[in-house]
């Protein structure tokens, strides 16, 4: 983040303050108030492009300008080449994500492909397939791929397993994902074990979609019965039991060398999902997808809960090792998602593990 104001309560202060930004090579406004209006009394008040920051969190950001830029790794984002609706941003294409990639710090990010059987009005299924997605971020390094496939009822699976080993084979994945609640299938469901020994066999992480299911019609379509599945009721009303932590949490002990990831915080069970983590120490999470960025779900409300929720996480036994970043963009943007990180009552070091260092250990890559 760029540091635009540092507002302190002394002239000594405002001088070793312009020290230190002649060393890290920025130049942002000093201000001296002396009557501590601002609350700069025992801390300086910073203000970033985010905002004010007051306290711990202030000190925070000057800990990350003496100790150097903490590059972000997001572990958990789409794209679509398609125009969006309904979310902050019209677009998720490369080169939308890029832009903001270079415009937030953001070093990687790991790409999602899906497969959703619902999602067409043909039954057909719908998403971004391993071959697309592979396509698409051929020769970038900036973004690696969790591939996937349909592990719905009537799906050929060993032809997605063939094709997720093919692609193991040549280093391309970086983990596998997988949608029980959109696929109507159990994670523990003895035909998905040849997954879990693929994962285990290439040292891949899996990561589960977590907590709360998201309909592929828009309401007014619900409401009016006129849904792109064919189906005459919402299929994805009845399978939000699928995607709990704890129907998921079953795999875990049977394959304890593999990492899951259980997206979202699990949210909103997240009890659950610390419930998980407490006895799983193979379980991971990430901080994507709390809110659609950009409407009526993101308030100053829902952040206040979620910090305190992720506060509730990093008390965890390694909870800090095992938090990572993510938006799930297109539905919760860097902004938002930096700000979350940003506002929580922890060092920088456990800052550092979740926009960075986590995800490093969990798809096993050196530091940026």
């Amino acid at each position: 983040m760029k540091v635009l104001e540092v507002i302190v309560g002394s002239d000594e202060a405002a001088c070793l303050f312009r020290d230190l930004f002649h060393k890290v090579g920025c130049d942002p406004q000093i201000t001296v108030d002396r009557e501590g209006a601002s609350g700069c009394v025992e801390f300086p008040v910073v203000r970033t492009e985010f905002g004010f920051y007051e306290g711990l969190a202030a000190q925070k950001v000057l800990d990350q300008l003496r100790n150097g830029k903490t590059v972000i790794i997001d572990i958990h984002a789409h794209t679509s080449s398609k125009p969006l609706w309904g979310l902050h941003t019209p677009t998720a294409d490369l080169a939308t994500i890029e832009a903001l990639m270079d415009k937030h710090d953001v070093s990687l990010v790991v790409l999602m492909a899906t497969y959703f059987p619902f999602k067409t009005s043909t039954r057909g299924g719908g998403g971004t397939s391993n071959a697309r997605l592979a396509e698409l971020i051929k020769g970038n390094p900036r973004f690696k791929m969790f591939g996937s496939l349909d592990a719905s009822q009537g799906a050929n699976l060993d032809e997605g397993l063939s094709d997720l080993r093919a692609r193991a084979q040549t280093g391309s994945l970086a983990g596998i994902k997988l949608y029980p609640g959109y696929q109507d299938f159990h994670p523990a469901m003895p035909r998905m074990f040849p997954v879990y020994r693929l994962a285990e066999e290439y040292g891949l992480p899996v990561m589960f979609h977590t907590g709360e299911l998201h309909h592929c019609c828009p309401w007014t379509e619900r409401q009016a019965g006129h849904l792109r599945c064919g189906y005459p009721t919402c299929q994805i009303d009845q399978l939000g039991h699928l995607a709990r932590p704890r129907s998921l949490a079953i795999v875990t002990a049977c394959f304890p060398e593999v990492k899951f990831v259980f997206s979202h915080l699990g949210n909103p069970h997240f009890e659950e999902m610390r419930e998980v983590m407490r006895t799983c120490p193979n379980v991971y999470t990430d901080i994507s997808g709390q809110f659609l960025s950009g409407t009526a779900e993101d308030t100053p409300e829902e952040h206040l809960l979620l910090k305190h929720e992720i506060e509730k996480f990093l008390a965890l036994p390694n909870g800090a090792d095992r938090l990572m970043f993510g938006t799930d963009f297109p539905i919760q943007s860097y902004e938002d998602t930096i700000a979350l990180v940003d506002s929580l009552d922890c060092s920088i070091e456990t800052e550092t593990k979740i926009l960075r260092k986590n995800a490093e250990k969990l798809l096993g890559i050196t530091s940026c």
